[in-house]
């Protein structure tokens, strides 16, 4: 399927790209993955479910052990999603987890849940008189 549809990825419909990705995934074949879930991501980036595809191309790249990749998918499904089922505060929790496993040799990366925090503050998600460190 993937050698027959290389040459036109559009022809064949984007769910069907997200499929063949996931059993790649299940097969334990990540690299591979990774490879199908940037075509999906380039060739359907107007698609109304892009995000969804964002995160998952994040979470192929993060199981490549490519972090900070996962992070940059991650932030952009969150800029244009979220995708379904999550909030934009779960995917910055996601965002930070990434980041703090990535610093997990030094003290942690208690910035990156301090970023969160003041973000939705600005968005007034959370009370202004709600202190972070409390």
């Amino acid at each position: 399927l993937y050698i027959t549809a290389v040459g036109v990825p559009s022809a064949i419909p984007a769910q069907t790209w997200l499929q063949y990705c996931k059993v790649l995934m299940y097969l334990g074949d990540p690299q591979a993955a990774s490879t199908v879930i940037t075509t999906v991501v380039t060739t359907f980036e107007n698609d109304p479910d892009i995000p969804i595809y964002l995160l998952f191309a994040g979470t192929v790249y993060k199981a490549l052990g490519q972090s900070e990749m996962a992070n940059n998918y991650f932030f952009e499904a969150t800029q244009i999603g979220p995708p379904k089922l999550f909030s934009k505060m779960e995917m910055m929790l996601i965002i930070s987890r990434v980041l703090e496993e990535m610093d997990a040799d030094s003290d942690g990366n208690e910035g990156a849940y301090r970023i969160v925090y003041e973000h939705l503050q600005l968005e007034g998600q959370i009370p202004e008189e709600l202190d972070y460190d409390e």
